[in-house]
């Protein structure tokens, strides 16, 4: 797509992995023998982004040289403050970023065909992918529609009552992102210095900017947050290579 940055997040210390970080940021986690930051960039390809980026932080070194060694042309930046939200890490990115942009973080891993219809869904708004096939348990990301137009409402973790499930992926273009930058600092004030994307996101919602909903629902993706879900997700890649992706 012409004029888009595709934005992976990939700073966090990844500690609900245990030991398994300790000497290696998350991003270099391997499921299936394929590095979690390859499947990444492999999806930002397949959606036709002009620009990549990857904002590194901790063990920043080793996941640097990866990147480079894969993809000779994404840009590295560092986010030194990345013991803080993630808003901070899209905060950096955005320094280099001018027209429409997508983002996601470095533990999901999603299938070929989830970049196929989420290109059809960029538009004019900006956008947060969602689907409403997943039993949602207490570290999933919740959304609240409005049940009268379908703009997001909230997005939380701790939400009670809710529509769907954020799939950690958004689309924001061109005409949004001075708004974006503008709602950080506020988010971080709001919110505290541990602010992440998602409060971003509810932030300018609170503030009246709508935010619309795509849905993927139906398209396997993949989460690695803890020990559990790495295994999971390395026997659904090897079990089902062919719908996966990677440089």
């Amino acid at each position: 797509m012409e004029g888009l940055t595709g934005i992976i997040m990939a700073a966090g210390r990844g500690v609900r992995l245990g030991e398994l970080t300790q000497d290696k940021p998350k991003p270099l986690m391997q499921v299936a023998g394929v590095e979690l930051i390859r499947f990444g960039l492999a999806f930002l390809r397949d959606l036709g982004v002009e620009k990549r980026i990857v904002v590194t932080g901790y063990g920043a070194e080793a996941l640097s040289s990866v990147v480079r060694q894969f993809d000779p042309e994404c840009e590295l930046i560092h986010n030194d403050e990345y013991l803080k939200g993630s808003a901070t890490t899209l905060e950096r990115a955005l320094a280099k970023v001018d027209g429409s942009f997508v983002v996601m973080t470095a533990d999901h891993i999603f299938r070929k065909d989830i970049a196929e219809r989420a290109k059809r869904q960029f538009g004019g708004s900006l956008t947060i992918f969602i689907d409403r096939d997943r039993v949602l348990g207490d570290d999933d990301m919740k959304v609240s529609l409005d049940p009268g137009d379908g703009r997001v409402l909230k997005l939380s973790k701790t939400l009670k009552e809710y529509d769907c499930g954020y799939v950690g992926f958004s689309y924001c273009p061109k005409s949004l992102i001075g708004l974006v930058k503008e709602t950080i600092g506020e988010a971080e004030d709001v919110f505290g210095p541990s602010a992440n994307l998602e409060h971003v996101w509810q932030r300018m919602a609170d503030m009246g900017q709508r935010i619309e909903t795509a849905d993927i629902s139906g398209s396997r993706w993949l989460e690695v947050d803890f020990p559990e879900e790495l295994a999971r997700a390395t026997e659904e890649v090897s079990n089902n290579s062919s719908f996966y992706n990677h440089l």
